[in-house]
């Protein structure tokens, strides 16, 4: 079974973020030029792909994730050098920006609720706390 043996593992795909509900609307919003016939439309689109905002939100949402996995596994840090609180002002930016929040504190809400997920988890593949 992957990942029994050195500890459990996260399953990203189990797990849903804030980052699931945007639309191509949204990022079509977002990312005006991205969505014409100079950007991915264009003859060379395919080299445009990676500046589509929604991986870095992505990124972020998943790395605080296995943040909050690690923790409640009682694993070492994934990501030291990101730190939560930056990862959180950056995601909320993206989210008010993309519509799927209204400001930082449904932003915090929204992260809790997918750190929560990744917790549980941890906390599932632990076993029962003695």
């Amino acid at each position: 079974m992957p990942g029994k043996k050195d500890g459990p593992s996260l399953q990203l795909k189990a797990m849903s973020f804030p980052s699931d509900r945007v639309t191509i609307e949204q990022m079509r919003r977002d990312q005006p030029d991205l969505f014409s016939e100079k950007g991915l439309f264009g003859p060379l689109g395919f080299q445009h792909v990676s500046d589509l905002n929604i991986f870095a939100t992505m990124a972020s949402e998943r790395i605080l994730a296995r943040k909050a996995f690690a923790a409640a596994a009682r694993q070492p840090d994934p990501c030291p050098d990101d730190h939560r609180l930056e990862l959180i002002t950056l995601l909320n930016d993206d989210y008010v920006r993309l519509g799927v929040s209204s400001g930082i504190h449904q932003t915090r809400l929204l992260v809790r609720d997918f750190e929560a997920m990744a917790a549980r988890q941890a906390q599932v593949d632990r076993g029962p706390s003695r």
